[in-house]
C-alpha cells in the first residue's frame, strides 16, 4: 500500500480522516501511526486557539477512559515544556464534584 496523503481547503473538512466502525466490541483503531526511528504521529499547527494534537474520550460510563495517554519503557511517558510566563508546560484538572478528589 502506498503512502496516504490528503489535502483540503475547507475549514470543516479534514485533509485525512480515519474511522473504524467494527461492531465486535474489541479494540478498533481509527488511525494508527508507527515509525522505526521517528515520530509515529506528529501534529503541528500555527493556531493560537487549537492544539497541534488533541485527544478526547466521549465515553458515557465510568472506567479507564483516557483522553490522552502516554507510556514509555525508558523515557518520559508524557513530556511538556513551554517558554510561557503565564501557562504550565503540563496541566491536569479534575472537575468532579466529589469531596477529597483532586
Amino acid at each position: 500500500m502506498g503512502a496516504v496523503q490528503g489535502d483540503s481547503n475547507q475549514s470543516g473538512v479534514p485533509a485525512v480522516s480515519g474511522k473504524n466502525t467494527a461492531a465486535n466490541g474489541g479494540v478498533a483503531i481509527g488511525v494508527l501511526g508507527t515509525s522505526n526511528k521517528g515520530e509515529g504521529v506528529h501534529g503541528d499547527t500555527n493556531s493560537e486557539q487549537h492544539a497541534a494534537v488533541a485527544g478526547f474520550n466521549n465515553a458515557q460510563v465510568p472506567g479507564i477512559a483516557w483522553g490522552v495517554f502516554g507510556s514509555s519503557k525508558v523515557g518520559e511517558g508524557v513530556h511538556g515544556d513551554t517558554n510561557s510566563e503565564q501557562h504550565a508546560a503540563v496541566a491536569g484538572f479534575n472537575n468532579a464534584q466529589v469531596p477529597d478528589i483532586a
